[in-house]
């Protein structure tokens, strides 16, 4: 592998976000503090910092703002070939927007071969 070749592969795994968020579960719909990493084109999440992970698909995935219970700053992310909505809460609404652009831009790199590139978070 070449010095470039190493370079581009340590830029695609490079962590552009992570952090504590809470999470809404999906059987109890109960909150729960959940640690995510944000990394090249993968949304993961977990229980603590160092895992186990799993994966939230984000290409095609739609990203917007939920109104859940009157709380302030939670999103809703809907990955189309999945029957489950991911729905988060940040602490407060700077964070909640550094998360939506971040996953948005994610999601246009996880969608590389399609013809719009628009990062639109409804």
């Amino acid at each position: 592998m070449s010095n470039h070749d190493t370079q581009n592969h340590d830029a695609e795994v490079e962590i552009a976000l992570s952090g504590w968020l809470m999470k809404r579960c999906r059987l109890t719909k109960k909150w729960k503090r959940t640690w995510f990493t944000l990394r090249s084109s993968n949304l993961c999440y977990g229980k603590s910092e160092n895992g186990p992970f799993k994966n939230i698909p984000l290409q095609s995935t739609v990203i917007e703002e939920a109104h859940i219970n009157d709380m302030s700053y939670v999103f809703r992310l809907r990955p189309p070939k999945s029957k489950r909505d991911y729905i988060i809460q940040a602490p407060d609404e700077q964070t909640e927007q550094r998360w939506m652009q971040a996953i948005c831009f994610a999601k246009v790199g996880a969608n590389s071969s399609e013809s719009s590139q628009a990062c639109t978070i409804q």
